[in-house]
């Protein structure tokens, strides 16, 4: 987890996932106060040391409800992290379930569904590697930025 530790980016979701499933290290990584010996909280951190953290992860969780343009699931698609997001606000604009990551719907039995899905992960190589190869890939062909910018330029231009 990467972001600022405000409720709509679900930090608390994120420490709960970790308490319960204690055979993972999850690390958290973002302003705010943190109580929990369940997840490695680290409170600032260098966008270049960002990526350093990303390049020796396994996976990327971010529970977010909403982010328009979560610039970090890019740059975890790009260290070749699978990603399992909330199927919700701009996340599902980034990948496609089951390809390079998973979608969690959000609902009551949402905390299940993402310990589901990163176990499975964890568990199955072959499954992680296929899906961390397929957000490699998505990331080179779709997330340049000097196609980002012609986009958000399009964009602008023609309101």
């Amino acid at each position: 987890f990467v972001g600022t530790l405000v409720f709509r980016k679900r930090p608390g979701l994120f420490r709960v996932l970790a308490r319960d499933l204690k055979e993972a290290s999850f690390v958290l990584v973002g302003r705010g106060e943190v109580n929990d010996k369940n997840a490695h909280h680290i409170n600032s951190m260098p966008r270049e040391d960002v990526a350093k953290l990303m390049a020796s992860s396994k996976i990327f969780v971010f529970p977010s409800l909403y982010e328009p343009c979560a610039a970090v699931i890019q740059e975890a698609m790009a260290s070749g992290l699978p990603v399992v997001l909330s199927n919700h606000g701009g996340n599902k604009e980034f990948i496609d379930d089951d390809k390079e990551g998973f979608l969690i719907n959000v609902s009551e039995d949402e905390k299940e569904e993402f310990l589901r899905r990163i176990k499975e992960l964890v568990s199955n190589e072959q499954l992680h590697q296929r899906i961390s190869k397929s957000a490699r890939e998505k990331a080179e062909k779709d997330f340049k930025w000097k196609d980002v910018y012609k986009k958000y330029e399009d964009y602008l231009c023609s309101t």
